[in-house]
Protein backbone atom coordinates (compact mmCIF):
# COMPACT_ATOMS: atom_id res chain seq x y z
CA UNK A 1 0.00 0.00 0.00
CA UNK A 2 1.76 3.04 -0.73
CA UNK A 3 1.50 6.28 1.62
CA UNK A 4 -1.23 7.99 0.57
CA UNK A 5 -3.45 5.58 0.10
CA UNK A 6 -2.78 5.05 4.60
CA UNK A 7 -3.43 8.07 5.03
CA UNK A 8 -6.55 8.54 3.95
CA UNK A 9 -7.50 5.38 5.70
CA UNK A 10 -5.93 7.00 9.02
CA UNK A 11 -7.58 10.28 9.29
CA UNK A 12 -7.84 10.30 13.00
CA UNK A 13 -4.23 9.47 13.19
CA UNK A 14 -1.53 12.57 12.80
CA UNK A 15 0.53 11.20 9.95
CA UNK A 16 4.00 12.65 9.97
CA UNK A 17 5.54 11.66 6.40
CA UNK A 18 9.07 11.10 6.49
CA UNK A 19 10.92 10.64 2.69
CA UNK A 20 14.03 11.80 0.09
CA UNK A 21 11.68 13.26 -2.30
CA UNK A 22 12.30 16.78 -2.43
CA UNK A 23 9.55 17.50 -4.88
CA UNK A 24 7.34 19.79 -3.23
CA UNK A 25 4.08 18.44 -5.25
CA UNK A 26 4.47 15.56 -2.81
CA UNK A 27 4.56 17.28 -0.19
CA UNK A 28 1.93 19.11 -0.68
CA UNK A 29 -0.30 16.22 -1.67
CA UNK A 30 0.70 14.34 1.22
CA UNK A 31 -0.81 17.47 3.66
CA UNK A 32 -3.94 17.71 1.55
CA UNK A 33 -4.26 14.02 2.07
CA UNK A 34 -4.12 14.53 5.80
CA UNK A 35 -1.27 14.57 6.85
CA UNK A 36 -0.27 16.60 9.93
CA UNK A 37 3.78 17.20 8.77
CA UNK A 38 6.76 16.32 6.14
CA UNK A 39 10.04 15.72 6.99
CA UNK A 40 12.78 15.11 4.71
CA UNK A 41 16.17 12.91 5.50
CA UNK A 42 18.35 13.07 6.85
CA UNK A 43 16.53 13.74 10.31
CA UNK A 44 17.04 16.14 13.07
CA UNK A 45 16.19 13.47 15.47
CA UNK A 46 15.33 16.38 18.25
CA UNK A 47 13.18 18.03 16.20
CA UNK A 48 11.16 14.78 14.79
CA UNK A 49 10.70 14.34 17.91
CA UNK A 50 9.76 17.63 19.01
CA UNK A 51 7.42 17.64 16.54
CA UNK A 52 5.98 14.27 17.38
CA UNK A 53 4.81 15.67 20.77
CA UNK A 54 4.01 18.65 19.70
CA UNK A 55 1.39 16.79 17.06
CA UNK A 56 0.20 14.12 20.03
CA UNK A 57 -0.48 16.85 22.06
CA UNK A 58 -2.10 18.81 19.77
CA UNK A 59 -4.60 15.21 18.84
CA UNK A 60 -5.01 14.95 22.75
CA UNK A 61 -6.04 18.41 22.51
CA UNK A 62 -8.64 17.97 19.75
CA UNK A 63 -10.31 14.79 21.37
CA UNK A 64 -10.75 16.53 24.64
CA UNK A 65 -12.38 19.40 23.01
CA UNK A 66 -14.59 16.55 20.29
CA UNK A 67 -15.67 15.25 23.63
CA UNK A 68 -16.56 18.52 25.93
CA UNK A 69 -18.45 19.47 22.59
CA UNK A 70 -20.20 15.97 22.39
CA UNK A 71 -20.60 16.56 26.53
CA UNK A 72 -22.01 19.78 25.89
CA UNK A 73 -24.60 18.89 23.37
CA UNK A 74 -26.00 15.91 25.28
CA UNK A 75 -26.49 18.46 28.09
CA UNK A 76 -28.08 20.88 25.63
CA UNK A 77 -29.92 18.15 24.46
CA UNK A 78 -31.15 16.65 27.77
CA UNK A 79 -31.37 20.45 29.23
CA UNK A 80 -34.87 20.65 30.86
CA UNK A 81 -35.09 24.20 29.35
CA UNK A 82 -35.42 25.77 26.01
CA UNK A 83 -31.54 26.97 24.60
CA UNK A 84 -31.27 28.34 21.14
CA UNK A 85 -28.94 31.05 19.84
CA UNK A 86 -29.74 33.90 17.59
CA UNK A 87 -28.46 36.14 14.55
CA UNK A 88 -28.71 39.59 14.80
CA UNK A 89 -31.00 39.13 12.38
CA UNK A 90 -33.28 37.28 14.53
CA UNK A 91 -32.99 34.36 12.82
CA UNK A 92 -31.84 30.89 14.78
CA UNK A 93 -28.63 29.34 14.67
CA UNK A 94 -28.67 26.78 17.18
CA UNK A 95 -31.78 24.66 19.21
CA UNK A 96 -31.54 22.00 21.57
CA UNK A 97 -35.27 21.38 21.12
CA UNK A 98 -34.18 18.45 18.80
CA UNK A 99 -37.86 17.01 19.17
CA UNK A 100 -39.73 19.99 18.70
CA UNK A 101 -41.57 20.09 22.30
CA UNK A 102 -41.73 23.72 23.10
CA UNK A 103 -42.70 25.34 19.85
CA UNK A 104 -43.73 22.07 17.92
CA UNK A 105 -40.15 22.95 15.44
CA UNK A 106 -37.51 20.50 15.60
CA UNK A 107 -33.91 22.46 16.23
CA UNK A 108 -32.99 21.17 12.58
CA UNK A 109 -36.09 22.44 11.15
CA UNK A 110 -35.79 25.91 13.18
CA UNK A 111 -32.23 26.51 12.28
CA UNK A 112 -31.82 29.70 9.82
CA UNK A 113 -35.78 30.35 10.86
CA UNK A 114 -36.76 34.28 11.98
CA UNK A 115 -38.11 34.59 15.56
CA UNK A 116 -41.38 35.78 14.95
CA UNK A 117 -42.33 32.33 13.16
CA UNK A 118 -40.95 30.20 15.55
CA UNK A 119 -42.56 31.66 18.47
CA UNK A 120 -45.61 32.41 16.53
CA UNK A 121 -47.19 36.12 16.51
CA UNK A 122 -48.82 36.19 19.81
CA UNK A 123 -45.48 35.15 21.49
CA UNK A 124 -43.39 37.11 19.17
CA UNK A 125 -45.63 40.68 20.47
CA UNK A 126 -44.98 39.58 24.17
CA UNK A 127 -41.27 39.78 23.85
CA UNK A 128 -40.65 41.91 20.99
CA UNK A 129 -40.08 44.86 23.56
CA UNK A 130 -37.19 42.65 25.10
CA UNK A 131 -35.96 41.45 21.97
CA UNK A 132 -34.92 45.30 21.29
CA UNK A 133 -33.78 45.18 24.60
CA UNK A 134 -31.49 42.36 24.60
CA UNK A 135 -30.01 44.06 20.78
CA UNK A 136 -29.21 47.00 22.77
CA UNK A 137 -26.47 45.00 25.10
CA UNK A 138 -28.99 44.69 28.42
CA UNK A 139 -29.60 40.80 29.38
CA UNK A 140 -33.77 40.92 30.59
CA UNK A 141 -35.03 38.41 32.55
CA UNK A 142 -39.07 38.09 32.62
CA UNK A 143 -42.14 35.39 33.34
CA UNK A 144 -44.00 34.67 29.73
CA UNK A 145 -47.02 32.77 29.50
CA UNK A 146 -46.37 31.14 26.18
CA UNK A 147 -49.42 29.96 23.50
CA UNK A 148 -48.64 26.69 22.26
CA UNK A 149 -49.26 25.86 18.91
CA UNK A 150 -50.98 22.63 19.68
CA UNK A 151 -53.43 24.69 22.64
CA UNK A 152 -52.71 25.26 26.36
CA UNK A 153 -50.68 27.02 28.06
CA UNK A 154 -46.79 27.14 28.97
CA UNK A 155 -45.45 29.27 31.64
CA UNK A 156 -41.65 29.90 30.97
CA UNK A 157 -38.95 32.04 32.83
CA UNK A 158 -37.42 33.99 29.82
CA UNK A 159 -33.58 34.90 30.12
CA UNK A 160 -31.82 36.92 27.27
CA UNK A 161 -28.20 37.21 26.84
CA UNK A 162 -26.76 39.33 24.66
CA UNK A 163 -23.79 37.48 22.88
CA UNK A 164 -22.22 38.00 19.25
CA UNK A 165 -21.43 35.21 16.78
CA UNK A 166 -17.87 34.08 16.31
CA UNK A 167 -17.71 37.23 13.52
CA UNK A 168 -18.40 39.45 16.40
CA UNK A 169 -22.02 40.35 14.40
CA UNK A 170 -24.66 41.06 17.24
CA UNK A 171 -26.70 38.14 18.25
CA UNK A 172 -27.84 36.66 21.67
CA UNK A 173 -28.83 33.62 23.67
CA UNK A 174 -32.48 32.85 24.66
CA UNK A 175 -32.74 30.51 27.77
CA UNK A 176 -36.95 29.30 28.64
CA UNK A 177 -37.13 27.45 31.72
CA UNK A 178 -40.64 25.88 32.19
CA UNK A 179 -42.19 27.27 35.50
CA UNK A 180 -45.78 25.75 34.81
CA UNK A 181 -45.86 24.00 37.80
CA UNK A 182 -44.53 26.89 39.72
CA UNK A 183 -47.42 29.18 38.39
CA UNK A 184 -49.93 26.73 39.28
CA UNK A 185 -48.42 26.07 42.71
CA UNK A 186 -48.02 30.15 42.59
CA UNK A 187 -51.90 30.53 41.36
CA UNK A 188 -53.25 27.48 43.96
CA UNK A 189 -51.24 29.66 46.84
CA UNK A 190 -53.15 32.91 45.84
CA UNK A 191 -56.48 31.34 45.34
CA UNK A 192 -55.75 29.51 49.03
CA UNK A 193 -54.99 33.12 50.15
CA UNK A 194 -57.92 34.88 48.69
CA UNK A 195 -60.09 31.76 50.36
CA UNK A 196 -58.68 32.52 53.95
CA UNK A 197 -58.50 36.39 53.28
CA UNK A 198 -62.63 36.05 51.73
CA UNK A 199 -63.53 34.12 55.02
CA UNK A 200 -61.43 36.02 57.78
CA UNK A 201 -63.88 39.01 56.55
CA UNK A 202 -66.36 37.19 56.72
CA UNK A 203 -66.47 35.86 59.99
CA UNK A 204 -67.83 37.72 62.94
CA UNK A 205 -64.68 38.27 65.13
CA UNK A 206 -62.38 40.20 64.56
CA UNK A 207 -58.90 38.81 63.12
CA UNK A 208 -55.35 40.68 63.49
CA UNK A 209 -52.34 39.11 62.43
CA UNK A 210 -48.54 39.87 62.90
CA UNK A 211 -44.73 39.36 62.09
CA UNK A 212 -42.22 37.73 64.40
CA UNK A 213 -41.27 41.08 65.45
CA UNK A 214 -45.19 41.72 66.73
CA UNK A 215 -45.70 44.23 64.13
CA UNK A 216 -49.24 43.77 62.52
CA UNK A 217 -49.53 42.29 58.82
CA UNK A 218 -53.35 42.07 58.43
CA UNK A 219 -56.87 43.57 59.93
CA UNK A 220 -60.13 42.42 59.12
CA UNK A 221 -62.72 44.22 58.79
CA UNK A 222 -64.61 43.91 61.79
CA UNK A 223 -61.16 44.39 63.62
CA UNK A 224 -60.75 47.51 61.42
CA UNK A 225 -64.50 48.79 62.97
CA UNK A 226 -63.22 47.30 66.81
CA UNK A 227 -59.52 49.09 66.95
CA UNK A 228 -60.83 52.19 64.95
CA UNK A 229 -57.66 51.80 62.09
CA UNK A 230 -57.60 51.00 58.57
CA UNK A 231 -55.97 48.52 57.68
CA UNK A 232 -53.17 50.83 55.32
CA UNK A 233 -52.60 52.79 58.01
CA UNK A 234 -51.51 49.71 60.59
CA UNK A 235 -49.71 47.73 58.59
CA UNK A 236 -46.48 47.54 60.37
CA UNK A 237 -47.38 49.27 62.87
CA UNK A 238 -46.69 47.34 66.76
CA UNK A 239 -49.89 45.31 67.96
CA UNK A 240 -49.80 47.53 71.12
CA UNK A 241 -50.17 50.66 69.23
CA UNK A 242 -53.32 49.35 67.27
CA UNK A 243 -54.58 47.20 69.54
CA UNK A 244 -53.79 48.71 73.27
CA UNK A 245 -55.20 46.89 75.90
CA UNK A 246 -56.69 47.81 79.94
CA UNK A 247 -58.03 46.38 82.57
CA UNK A 248 -62.32 46.76 82.38
CA UNK A 249 -62.43 48.23 85.86
CA UNK A 250 -59.11 50.04 86.59
CA UNK A 251 -58.03 51.37 83.14
CA UNK A 252 -54.14 50.58 83.32
CA UNK A 253 -52.15 48.81 80.92
CA UNK A 254 -52.37 44.97 80.25
CA UNK A 255 -50.07 42.86 78.58
CA UNK A 256 -51.36 41.72 75.09
CA UNK A 257 -51.30 37.71 74.40
CA UNK A 258 -49.85 38.44 71.08
CA UNK A 259 -46.01 38.72 72.43
CA UNK A 260 -46.84 35.79 74.72
CA UNK A 261 -47.33 33.72 71.89
CA UNK A 262 -44.62 35.20 70.42
CA UNK A 263 -41.97 34.54 73.11
CA UNK A 264 -43.56 30.90 73.98
CA UNK A 265 -44.60 29.64 70.89
CA UNK A 266 -48.28 28.30 72.14
CA UNK A 267 -51.66 29.36 72.04
CA UNK A 268 -52.93 31.44 75.21
CA UNK A 269 -56.10 33.31 75.78
CA UNK A 270 -57.00 36.80 77.19
CA UNK A 271 -57.04 37.82 80.84
CA UNK A 272 -60.25 37.97 82.81
CA UNK A 273 -61.61 42.16 82.68
CA UNK A 274 -59.68 43.06 79.59
CA UNK A 275 -60.99 45.50 77.05
CA UNK A 276 -60.14 47.23 74.07
CA UNK A 277 -58.98 50.73 73.81
CA UNK A 278 -60.47 51.82 70.77
CA UNK A 279 -58.57 54.65 68.83
CA UNK A 280 -61.37 57.24 69.94
CA UNK A 281 -60.58 56.15 73.46
CA UNK A 282 -64.05 53.86 73.42
CA UNK A 283 -63.39 50.86 75.80
CA UNK A 284 -64.77 47.35 74.20
CA UNK A 285 -64.90 44.14 76.70
CA UNK A 286 -63.02 41.53 74.86
CA UNK A 287 -62.91 38.06 74.83
CA UNK A 288 -59.60 36.00 73.04
CA UNK A 289 -57.44 33.92 71.77
CA UNK A 290 -53.80 34.02 70.15
CA UNK A 291 -51.81 31.21 68.68
CA UNK A 292 -48.55 31.11 66.76
CA UNK A 293 -48.27 31.26 62.82
CA UNK A 294 -45.68 28.43 62.14
CA UNK A 295 -44.12 27.54 58.54
CA UNK A 296 -43.69 24.49 57.16
CA UNK A 297 -40.18 23.78 59.04
CA UNK A 298 -42.02 24.61 61.98
CA UNK A 299 -40.68 28.07 62.37
CA UNK A 300 -42.14 30.89 64.10
CA UNK A 301 -43.68 33.40 60.67
CA UNK A 302 -46.04 35.09 63.34
CA UNK A 303 -48.75 35.62 65.19
CA UNK A 304 -52.67 35.78 65.22
CA UNK A 305 -55.55 37.11 67.53
CA UNK A 306 -59.04 36.37 67.10
CA UNK A 307 -61.41 37.99 69.18
CA UNK A 308 -64.77 39.89 69.68
CA UNK A 309 -66.78 42.35 71.79
CA UNK A 310 -68.63 40.84 75.00
CA UNK A 311 -69.84 43.96 76.16
CA UNK A 312 -73.05 43.63 75.82
CA UNK A 313 -72.53 40.07 76.82
CA UNK A 314 -71.05 41.09 80.09
CA UNK A 315 -73.82 43.84 80.67
CA UNK A 316 -76.30 41.54 80.46
CA UNK A 317 -74.84 39.13 82.61
CA UNK A 318 -74.17 42.21 85.74
CA UNK A 319 -77.81 42.98 84.87
CA UNK A 320 -79.38 39.45 84.98
CA UNK A 321 -76.89 38.60 88.73
CA UNK A 322 -78.23 42.40 89.87
CA UNK A 323 -81.76 41.71 88.93
CA UNK A 324 -81.76 38.27 90.51
CA UNK A 325 -80.35 39.88 93.48
CA UNK A 326 -82.44 42.75 93.86
CA UNK A 327 -86.37 44.12 93.87
CA UNK A 328 -87.31 45.13 90.58
CA UNK A 329 -89.61 48.14 91.68
CA UNK A 330 -87.15 49.86 94.10
CA UNK A 331 -83.85 48.10 93.05
CA UNK A 332 -83.69 47.45 96.74
CA UNK A 333 -81.48 43.82 97.75
CA UNK A 334 -84.11 41.13 97.68
CA UNK A 335 -84.89 38.06 99.59
CA UNK A 336 -81.86 35.94 98.60
CA UNK A 337 -79.29 38.66 98.80
CA UNK A 338 -80.68 39.30 102.16
CA UNK A 339 -80.27 36.19 103.49
CA UNK A 340 -76.64 36.08 102.50
CA UNK A 341 -75.86 39.42 104.13
CA UNK A 342 -77.62 38.79 107.20
CA UNK A 343 -75.80 35.13 107.13
CA UNK A 344 -72.23 37.15 107.17
CA UNK A 345 -73.32 40.10 109.80
CA UNK A 346 -74.26 37.46 111.86
CA UNK A 347 -71.09 35.30 111.38
CA UNK A 348 -68.98 39.03 112.02
CA UNK A 349 -71.13 39.84 114.82
CA UNK A 350 -70.46 36.33 116.55
CA UNK A 351 -66.93 37.26 116.11
CA UNK A 352 -66.93 40.94 116.90
CA UNK A 353 -69.58 40.60 120.45
CA UNK A 354 -71.07 43.80 118.79
CA UNK A 355 -75.35 43.44 118.12
CA UNK A 356 -76.64 43.00 115.08
CA UNK A 357 -80.41 44.36 114.79
CA UNK A 358 -83.24 42.97 112.25
CA UNK A 359 -86.13 45.52 111.35
CA UNK A 360 -89.09 44.60 109.66
CA UNK A 361 -91.64 47.38 108.94
CA UNK A 362 -94.91 47.22 107.37
CA UNK A 363 -96.65 50.73 105.72
CA UNK A 364 -100.11 50.88 107.82
CA UNK A 365 -103.17 50.67 105.59
CA UNK A 366 -101.59 50.92 102.12
CA UNK A 367 -103.64 48.44 100.81
CA UNK A 368 -106.01 51.23 100.85
CA UNK A 369 -104.09 53.42 99.16
CA UNK A 370 -103.13 50.92 96.73
CA UNK A 371 -107.02 49.63 96.26
CA UNK A 372 -108.10 53.46 96.22
CA UNK A 373 -105.76 55.22 94.43
CA UNK A 374 -103.99 52.22 92.23
CA UNK A 375 -100.89 50.12 91.55
CA UNK A 376 -99.36 52.98 90.40
CA UNK A 377 -99.56 55.37 92.76
CA UNK A 378 -98.94 52.50 95.14
CA UNK A 379 -95.50 51.84 93.23
CA UNK A 380 -94.36 55.07 93.21
CA UNK A 381 -94.89 55.78 97.16
CA UNK A 382 -93.12 52.45 97.52
CA UNK A 383 -90.05 53.60 95.65
CA UNK A 384 -89.86 56.86 97.60
CA UNK A 385 -90.07 54.73 100.93
CA UNK A 386 -87.35 53.12 99.89
CA UNK A 387 -84.87 55.95 98.89
CA UNK A 388 -86.44 57.56 102.30
CA UNK A 389 -84.64 54.64 104.50
CA UNK A 390 -81.74 54.11 102.66
CA UNK A 391 -81.29 58.36 102.99
CA UNK A 392 -81.78 57.94 106.99
CA UNK A 393 -79.56 55.41 107.25
CA UNK A 394 -75.87 54.11 107.26
CA UNK A 395 -74.19 53.06 104.43
CA UNK A 396 -73.36 49.77 106.19
CA UNK A 397 -76.86 48.85 106.42
CA UNK A 398 -79.01 47.14 104.35
CA UNK A 399 -82.14 47.56 103.43
CA UNK A 400 -84.25 44.99 101.78
CA UNK A 401 -87.61 44.70 99.90
CA UNK A 402 -89.41 41.16 100.61
CA UNK A 403 -92.69 42.44 98.03
CA UNK A 404 -95.94 44.26 99.32
CA UNK A 405 -95.22 46.68 101.52
CA UNK A 406 -92.55 45.07 103.63
CA UNK A 407 -89.51 46.22 104.27
CA UNK A 408 -86.61 44.35 106.14
CA UNK A 409 -83.73 46.12 107.31
CA UNK A 410 -80.41 44.91 109.02
CA UNK A 411 -78.53 47.34 111.10
CA UNK A 412 -74.61 45.38 112.60
CA UNK A 413 -72.50 47.26 114.85
CA UNK A 414 -75.31 48.35 117.67
CA UNK A 415 -73.82 49.37 120.76
CA UNK A 416 -77.22 48.84 122.78
CA UNK A 417 -81.42 48.80 123.00
CA UNK A 418 -81.57 52.79 123.10
CA UNK A 419 -79.66 52.47 119.73
CA UNK A 420 -81.68 50.28 117.85
CA UNK A 421 -84.76 52.28 119.11
CA UNK A 422 -83.36 55.69 118.10
CA UNK A 423 -82.72 53.75 114.62
CA UNK A 424 -86.21 52.38 114.38
CA UNK A 425 -87.79 55.86 115.44
CA UNK A 426 -85.11 57.61 112.40
CA UNK A 427 -86.99 54.95 109.99
CA UNK A 428 -90.25 56.00 111.23
CA UNK A 429 -89.66 59.77 111.29
CA UNK A 430 -87.89 58.75 107.72
CA UNK A 431 -91.46 57.49 106.08
CA UNK A 432 -94.06 59.84 107.90
CA UNK A 433 -92.98 62.91 105.64
CA UNK A 434 -95.96 63.70 103.49
CA UNK A 435 -95.38 62.60 99.87
CA UNK A 436 -96.52 65.20 97.15
CA UNK A 437 -97.50 63.12 94.22
CA UNK A 438 -99.35 64.55 90.96
CA UNK A 439 -100.34 67.31 93.57
CA UNK A 440 -102.01 65.11 95.63
CA UNK A 441 -100.40 64.55 99.66
CA UNK A 442 -100.17 61.18 101.02
CA UNK A 443 -99.37 60.61 104.69
CA UNK A 444 -98.09 57.39 105.47
CA UNK A 445 -97.07 55.13 108.91
CA UNK A 446 -95.52 52.22 109.47
CA UNK A 447 -95.01 49.94 112.45
CA UNK A 448 -91.88 48.20 112.94
CA UNK A 449 -90.95 44.81 114.99
CA UNK A 450 -87.21 44.34 116.32
CA UNK A 451 -85.40 41.56 116.62
CA UNK A 452 -81.50 41.66 118.19
CA UNK A 453 -78.82 39.42 118.07
CA UNK A 454 -77.52 38.10 120.43
CA UNK A 455 -80.18 39.26 123.15
CA UNK A 456 -83.43 36.97 122.03
CA UNK A 457 -82.26 35.55 118.70
CA UNK A 458 -79.48 32.99 118.15
CA UNK A 459 -80.13 32.16 114.17
CA UNK A 460 -81.00 33.82 111.30
CA UNK A 461 -84.44 31.74 111.39
CA UNK A 462 -85.15 33.11 115.15
CA UNK A 463 -84.36 36.59 113.87
CA UNK A 464 -86.38 37.20 111.48
CA UNK A 465 -89.35 35.55 113.41
CA UNK A 466 -89.22 37.27 116.34
CA UNK A 467 -88.82 40.58 114.49
CA UNK A 468 -92.18 39.82 112.36
CA UNK A 469 -93.69 38.95 115.71
CA UNK A 470 -92.63 42.27 116.90
CA UNK A 471 -94.50 43.92 114.04
CA UNK A 472 -97.18 42.69 114.40
CA UNK A 473 -97.20 43.25 118.07
CA UNK A 474 -96.90 46.91 116.76
CA UNK A 475 -100.07 46.93 114.73
CA UNK A 476 -102.23 45.35 117.30
CA UNK A 477 -100.83 48.86 119.53
CA UNK A 478 -101.98 50.84 117.34
CA UNK A 479 -99.89 50.88 114.61
CA UNK A 480 -97.25 54.21 114.04
CA UNK A 481 -94.75 52.28 116.48
CA UNK A 482 -91.87 50.06 116.81
CA UNK A 483 -91.67 47.13 119.56
CA UNK A 484 -89.13 44.96 120.48
CA UNK A 485 -89.40 41.44 120.86
CA UNK A 486 -89.88 40.10 124.41
CA UNK A 487 -90.92 36.88 126.72
CA UNK A 488 -94.41 38.18 126.33
CA UNK A 489 -94.41 38.36 122.55
CA UNK A 490 -92.51 35.27 122.30
CA UNK A 491 -95.77 33.97 124.31
CA UNK A 492 -98.25 35.30 122.24
CA UNK A 493 -96.59 34.02 119.25
CA UNK A 494 -96.58 30.56 120.44
CA UNK A 495 -100.09 30.80 121.41
CA UNK A 496 -100.84 32.08 117.69
CA UNK A 497 -98.48 29.49 116.21
CA UNK A 498 -100.17 26.77 118.42
CA UNK A 499 -103.67 28.14 117.12
CA UNK A 500 -102.55 28.40 113.49
CA UNK A 501 -101.81 24.70 113.53
CA UNK A 502 -104.26 23.18 115.29
CA UNK A 503 -106.84 25.38 112.37
CA UNK A 504 -104.79 23.87 109.56
CA UNK A 505 -104.98 20.57 111.76
CA UNK A 506 -109.11 20.71 111.72
CA UNK A 507 -109.50 22.14 108.14
CA UNK A 508 -107.61 18.78 106.47
CA UNK A 509 -108.80 16.19 108.77
CA UNK A 510 -112.42 17.75 109.08
CA UNK A 511 -112.16 18.88 112.91
CA UNK A 512 -114.61 21.77 112.64
CA UNK A 513 -118.24 21.95 114.11
CA UNK A 514 -120.18 24.99 113.76
CA UNK A 515 -122.96 25.44 116.25
CA UNK A 516 -126.05 27.38 116.05
CA UNK A 517 -126.47 30.55 118.06
CA UNK A 518 -130.10 31.76 118.87
CA UNK A 519 -128.81 35.13 119.14
CA UNK A 520 -126.92 36.37 116.62
CA UNK A 521 -125.52 39.95 115.85
CA UNK A 522 -122.57 40.02 113.77
CA UNK A 523 -123.71 39.63 110.48
CA UNK A 524 -125.77 36.39 110.79
CA UNK A 525 -122.07 34.73 112.01
CA UNK A 526 -122.34 31.82 114.41
CA UNK A 527 -119.38 30.92 117.03
CA UNK A 528 -117.04 28.41 115.71
CA UNK A 529 -115.67 25.43 117.25
CA UNK A 530 -113.59 22.55 116.45
CA UNK A 531 -112.71 18.95 117.59
CA UNK A 532 -108.91 18.51 118.75
CA UNK A 533 -108.30 14.98 116.99
CA UNK A 534 -105.40 14.07 119.11
CA UNK A 535 -107.52 14.51 122.49
CA UNK A 536 -111.01 14.80 121.12
CA UNK A 537 -111.86 17.99 122.75
CA UNK A 538 -113.53 21.05 122.04
CA UNK A 539 -112.16 24.35 122.14
CA UNK A 540 -114.60 27.64 121.59
CA UNK A 541 -112.63 30.65 119.36
CA UNK A 542 -112.95 33.81 121.69
CA UNK A 543 -112.95 35.62 118.55
CA UNK A 544 -113.54 35.21 114.90
CA UNK A 545 -112.65 38.16 112.18
CA UNK A 546 -113.92 36.40 109.15
CA UNK A 547 -117.13 35.41 108.28
CA UNK A 548 -117.94 31.91 108.64
CA UNK A 549 -118.66 30.28 104.80
CA UNK A 550 -122.00 29.51 103.92
CA UNK A 551 -120.55 26.58 102.46
CA UNK A 552 -119.97 24.94 106.07
CA UNK A 553 -123.88 23.33 106.89
CA UNK A 554 -125.05 24.59 110.00
CA UNK A 555 -126.08 22.17 112.98
CA UNK A 556 -128.98 22.82 115.14
CA UNK A 557 -127.85 23.44 118.91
Amino acid sequence: MQGDQGVSRLRDIPVIFVTSHDQREHELQALNMGGVDFLHKPLNVPVARARIQTHLALQLKTRQLALAKKDLADVLQHLPAFVAHWSGGLCCQFCNDIAGHWFGVSAATMRGMHVRKVLGETNYAAIEEHLKDVMRGNCPSFDLGFVRREGGLLYGQVSLVFRPDEEGQPGFLMLITDVTERKRAEQALRDEKERIRITLNSIGDAVIATDANGNITFLNPIAEDMTGWQSREALGEPVEKIMPLRESSQGHAMFNPIRLVLSEQRSVGMAMNCALQRRDGQLLELEDSASPILDHAGKLTGAIIVFHDVSEARAMAVKMTHLAHHDALTNLPNRMLLQDRTQQALQQAAHSGDRLGLYILDIDHFKVINDSMGHSVGDQLLQRVARRLQAALRPCDTVSRQGGDEFIILVPGLGGIEQAGAMADKMLKAISEPYLLDGNRYDLSGSIGVGIYPDDSKNQEELYRHADAAMYRAKQEGRNRYRFFSSEIEEALLTRQALERHIRMGAEQGGFLVYYQPKVDAGGGGVVAWRRCCAGATTRMKSCRRRISSRWRRKPG
